[in-house]
């Protein structure tokens, strides 16, 4: 943020201003009796409900001109791209998959029954061209069956 001289009431008016508005930032600096650069140093990126495509953190718009744009920006990762690229935002949470235990008849073990045996975490969610690529191979699969079939009709 900005220099320590900054209280937060000065920085969350400045952040209500820059993102709230259409006022021109040199109207907000003026407003606020800051300079351009001051003004600059105590704005914060905009958070969006999105998750980044590449580690899945949440992405920001750094500014205003890329909010304009719709160019999300991952400050964890660095990643840098259009919204329509992000993901919706889900919280990671475990997956409960069950365990067999050899001894039995392959018993399933549940979540509420032994959760120290559930460890196993996954993404929930899925990046753009891991969608492609899954779809794509449905389409072929189906069209190989589609043909395999024609053919066995014809003999």
């Amino acid at each position: 943020m900005g220099a320590p001289k900054e209280s937060q009431t000065e920085v969350t008016a400045a952040n209500e201003l820059y993102w709230g508005s259409k006022q021109s930032v040199n109207k907000i600096a003026e407003k606020l009796e800051l300079s351009k650069s001051a003004l600059y140093d105590m704005i914060s990126p905009k958070p969006l409900d999105l998750s980044c495509p590449l580690c899945g953190g949440g992405v920001v718009y750094a500014n205003r001109t890329a909010s304009e744009k719709g160019l999300a920006t991952c400050p964890e990762c660095q990643w840098e791209g259009p919204e329509n690229d992000t993901n919706a935002l889900i919280a990671e949470r475990p997956i409960a998959l069950p365990t067999y235990n050899d001894q039995s008849d392959q018993e399933v073990v549940g979540l509420d029954e032994h959760p120290e045996q559930t460890s196993a975490s996954f993404p929930l969610q899925l990046d753009a061209s891991t969608t492609r690529t899954l779809a794509a191979g449905a389409l072929l699969g189906a069209a190989a069956g589609l043909v395999l079939v024609i053919w066995t009709w014809r003999k």
